[in-house]
């Protein structure tokens, strides 16, 4: 092996190095920034969409285990939301869920008022979704409102199925983790 080759591998390597440290680096101050604008977005979003008088992100216990999927979606945050702000018992609990569309993630939030029903099912992300079709799903209505947890059966877009699935899943998911965590939020349950 010729030596100016050696040198120029060893350059390149340790350039490398030190190329992905900095960007570690970087990564370790701007990551944290990045993730508040966007609880903060969404938040914004949570107002936008749900009438309440205000919210709060749930405790990290109301989460489900780590990396688990229920019904093939990941619930990204939970919410708590309520009818005035020195209330302490939640009126609902809104779930941002994100589950594969057709051309990437399809992120809905999804309400479920503290009587089982929901609230409402809005998708705030579909932005890889074919033009036309799966991007309808933004402000479209999938007919949840006031139903309860137990339905499972929802409106759907017509032409746009993988989008459609992607947010049955969701809606299903945030159904299904509501039940196993409302006894534990001091008053909500169905009755």
């Amino acid at each position: 092996m010729n030596n100016k080759t050696l040198k120029y591998a060893l350059f390149l390597l340790v350039l490398g190095i030190i190329a992905g440290g900095l960007l570690a680096l970087v990564n370790s101050f701007t990551a944290p920034v990045i993730e508040g604008r966007k609880r903060q977005a969404v938040k914004e979003l949570l107002g936008e969409y749900f009438d309440y008088a205000s919210f709060e992100e749930a405790h990290p216990s109301l989460y489900p285990e780590k990396d688990s999927t229920i019904k093939d979606s990941t619930i990204e945050a939970i919410y708590l939301a309520f009818d005035d702000e020195e209330d302490k018992v939640p009126a609902a609990v809104i779930f941002q869920v994100s589950a594969k569309g057709y051309g990437g993630p399809v992120v809905t939030l999804v309400g479920i008022k503290a009587d089982g029903t929901f609230d409402d099912a809005v998708v705030v992300e579909a932005k890889n979704e074919t033009p036309g079709y799966g991007s309808k799903a933004i402000g479209f209505d999938f007919d949840v409102k006031n139903k309860s947890v137990d339905v499972k059966a929802f409106k759907t877009i017509t032409g746009a199925t993988y989008t459609s699935n992607a947010v049955h899943k969701g809606i299903l998911a945030a159904a299904a983790h509501f039940k196993t965590i409302r006894n534990t939020l001091g008053g909500i349950k169905n009755e």
